[in-house]
Formats: C-alpha cells, sequence, structure tokens
C-alpha cells in the first residue's frame, strides 16, 4: 500500500467511518468533528502534531511532538469510550448508582469512568469507557436518564425538607410554649409523662429538624411500627425479588438491593418505617432481625443513600 501524504491536510468534518489510514502521514492535520468510529483504522499513522481547530488552533500536543503510536493510542482509544454531557450539574453519587444500575440491565457489560472535566456555565463531561461492541447510544442514554432521575428525587427531597422547616419555623413562633405530644399539641402541663416521647418546640430547632428528616417518629403516624415489623417487611422483599432475579454475582445482588431501596423510597410509610427502626434500634440490630444474606449489603447501600 502507498503511503498517504496528509500532512497539513484540513479533515474538518471528514467522514472517516471504515477507513484505514495505516502509514498515513498526519503530522499538522486539522481534524475538527471528523467522524470516526471502531471501523476506522488508525494503527501505523504518522503524526508528530494535530490541531483540534481551525487555523492552527488548538494544537495538540501542546508542545513538542507526539511519539511513535502515541497518536494512535490516544485517538484509538477514543473510540472505546462515551462522552455523557450533563448541562445542569452533576451529582457524582447519583452517577455511581446510574453506572452500576446500567452495567446490570446491560447483563454485566463492564463500564468504568475514563475522565470528568468541568466546562463553562456548570457544564460536566464524564468520559467512560465501554467495550468496542457496545450499543453506545443506549449506554449514554441509560447512564443520563438514571443520573437525572436520582438527582432529581434528591433534590425534590430537599424542598419538601426546606417547605417542612419552613412550616414549622411558622408553628413555632405561633405557638412558643407547645409541645408535639403523640399525634396532639399538648400544653406545658404534659411534658412530664414518661408514657410517650415528646418533641420539646423550645428545644434547639435544629435538632428538632432532625428527627424529622432521620424518620425516627413519624408525627402523622399513629401507629409506630416495631423493629420487628419493619425487618419482616425488608425480609419479604428481598426474598420475593431475588426469587424473581436469582442473582449470583455481586453486580446481580447489588441488583436486587437496588430494587429494594427503590420500593422503600415509592412507600413513604415503608421508607418512615425503615429509617426509625435503622435510627433507633442501630444497624447492627436491624440486621440481626432481617434473616437474609444480602442485608448487609441493604444495609450498606440505605447508609449511603441517606448520606447523599
Amino acid at each position: 500500500m502507498a503511503k498517504v501524504l496528509l500532512e497539513g491536510t484540513n479533515l474538518i468534518k471528514t467522514q472517516a467511518l471504515g477507513v484505514d489510514f495505516y502509514d498515513a502521514t498526519l503530522s499538522g492535520a486539522c481534524i475538527e468533528a471528523w467522524n470516526i468510529d471502531s471501523t476506522t483504522k488508525l494503527e501505523g499513522v504518522n503524526c508528530t502534531h494535530i490541531y483540534l481547530k481551525y487555523g492552527g488552533k488548538e494544537r495538540r500536543p501542546h508542545s513538542g511532538e507526539y511519539a511513535p503510536r502515541e497518536f494512535t493510542k490516544l485517538f484509538q482509544e477514543t473510540l472505546d469510550t462515551i462522552d455523557i454531557i450533563f448541562n445542569n450539574g452533576l451529582d457524582w453519587k447519583a452517577f455511581i448508582i446510574a453506572l452500576d444500575k446500567v452495567q446490570v440491565e446491560n447483563e454485566g457489560t463492564q463500564l468504568s469512568v475514563k475522565s470528568v472535566e468541568q466546562k463553562e456555565d456548570g457544564l460536566f463531561v464524564v468520559r467512560v469507557n465501554v467495550p468496542p461492541d457496545a450499543d453506545k447510544v443506549k449506554l449514554n442514554d441509560g447512564l443520563k436518564r438514571i443520573h437525572d432521575e436520582i438527582k432529581s428525587f434528591k433534590e425534590q427531597r430537599k424542598d419538601e425538607i426546606k417547605e417542612l422547616k419552613e412550616s414549622m419555623s411558622e408553628m413555632l413562633a405561633s405557638r412558643p410554649n407547645e409541645h408535639i405530644y403523640g399525634d396532639k399539641i399538648m400544653g406545658d402541663k404534659h411534658m412530664h409523662q414518661e408514657t410517650n416521647k415528646n418533641y420539646n418546640f423550645n428545644a434547639p430547632f435544629t435538632n428538632f429538624v432532625d428527627n424529622i428528616e432521620g424518620n425516627q417518629n413519624n408525627f402523622f403516624s399513629q401507629q409506630p411500627q416495631t423493629l420487628a415489623e419493619a425487618a419482616q417487611e425488608i425480609q419479604q422483599l428481598l426474598k420475593q425479588l431475588e426469587v424473581v432475579n436469582a442473582p449470583t454475582t455481586v453486580e446481580e445482588k447489588q441488583a436486587v438491593v437496588n430494587q429494594v431501596i427503590e420500593k422503600i423510597y415509592e412507600n413513604p410509610t415503608l421508607k418512615s418505617r425503615v429509617f426509625g427502626a435503622l435510627k433507633a434500634a442501630g444497624t447492627e440490630a436491624f440486621k440481626e432481625a432481617v434473616d437474609h444474606p444480602l442485608v448487609n449489603i441493604l444495609v450498606a447501600t440505605i447508609e449511603g443513600w441517606r448520606e447523599s
């Protein structure tokens, strides 16, 4: 095959799908917006430097020259990655959950984060390594969709907590000498009864709100659930989903746990019971109450969600 001299050539928007550049010279070429994929062969390319923008702008490397095969290695690797663009900010914990979930949904497709870059105006680009034969469009859409759903859910919860704090502030202002007793507002004369837990409006407000956010006590529940009852519900969910999914690998087990957590968050009553039991009894007691091998993964994942 004769050598192809493309030195200093303008390759802007060139459609190079399926093109074999073996022994071609690309030094000084401009490759702005050129289109290459896994069928493009860059092995054997001779290149000391290139430009990413027209007019000799965005030189790569910024100084010096590419070592032999360095251009091939750098640009061939980009063919095995996808770039997920987040215009409205990146929630890193939400993205990690999305990464795990997408791998499970795509039959264990191995994905890993290659780089994270922050652009202007809060735009983030996450580059993810993917197998050469992967459906990149499907993976890209799945990662972005799940991330955005989790991020939106968390923001919604923040708004709900903010509204709750504001409403409680108004209540504090209107009833400064009263206390919440069970599911009723009671006066000072009831504060020393020891048969029920009381919330003192005169106590530090941050502590009072922490009780709300931690779901230790649900104001609107007239029949609080015990640790055993909460554990039994979770145990049943784990067993049901385990039968359906039959997990064997770590990824499959995590997928079952993620489904349980989704069901917890979909059911405010169940969520209150579980979080209340965890805070009141502690994680170790909860683990002992749930007779299932996946309980350790479940509790660790719940703690991660609560922290996020």
